[in-house]
């Protein structure tokens, strides 16, 4: 969410830990969002039947999200025996992201089919890859906007035609997904830190704080986090240095 507003990295000069102040700005902006000016729901009011239970989007009740292609499929809620939806609302559709500092940037989520050395079966993987890489109607299945570009308008086309059935008369501008390929968050916010998976745990916790407690001293909790970080980035040196 931090990376809508700006690029950045928990990984300072030096090995330190640090906090971007675009990341600051941006869970200032959230959590008044929730609790003062309540245009945000928390983790208390998403997972109500109001917010469906945490499918925000497909209750109807959001006016807006910030959301990854793949998504979509889930706007419409769930199919019923028959295969049948009933989406809660007939209309939506895309924009680019607000800018932030007079600056426009996009978190790029990539999806990379790897076959490891390990693999058992790694030409049944292979088979499988270039079958979903090949079929229009296997990639609007498994989602994700295809990266090379030969292959998006057939993409657009055959989930157009997936989501005409749930959302009849809509039209989604594409185009959008496209021009925000050229302003990805650099670096991504999904780039490698010494010690990630503690890094996402200590990351995880601090978002549950920012939505579950309106009384939080941000400037305090975000010291917190940072000194936390710290930590888990020392750890890390220590591991790979004994």
């Amino acid at each position: 969410m931090a990376s809508c507003f700006a690029p950045g990295t928990f990984l300072g000069p030096n090995g330190t830990a640090a906090i971007p102040a675009g990341w600051q700005a941006a869970w200032t902006w959230y959590y008044n969002a929730m609790w003062k000016t309540h245009i945000a729901p928390t983790a208390k009011v998403v997972d109500s039947a109001v917010m469906g239970n945490g499918s925000t989007v497909a209750s109807g009740n959001l006016a807006m999200a910030v959301s990854w292609p793949w998504a979509i499929s889930t706007y419409g809620g769930a199919a019923d025996k028959s295969g049948n939806y009933a989406a809660k609302f007939s209309k939506w559709d895309i924009a680019v992201l607000p800018t932030y500092g007079g600056l426009t940037t996009s978190p790029l989520d990539a999806t990379t089919f790897v076959i490891t050395k390990a693999s058992s079966h790694p030409d049944a993987a292979f088979t499988a890859m270039t079958a979903i890489m090949a079929d229009p109607s296997l990639q609007v299945a498994y989602g994700g906007m295809p990266a090379a570009r030969a292959d998006q308008q057939a993409w657009f086309s055959q989930f157009d035609q997936y989501l005409g059935k749930i959302f009849p008369g809509n039209t989604v501008s594409w185009s959008v997904l496209q021009e925000m390929e050229n302003y990805p968050s650099n670096p991504s916010p999904e780039a490698d830190v010494p010690n990630f998976q503690k890094v996402i745990s200590l990351t995880a916790g601090f978002y549950g704080k920012l939505q579950t407690s309106g009384n939080l001293n941000l400037t305090s909790e975000m010291a917190s986090l940072q000194a936390s970080i710290q930590k888990a980035l020392e750890q890390a040196s220590l591991t790979s240095n004994p």
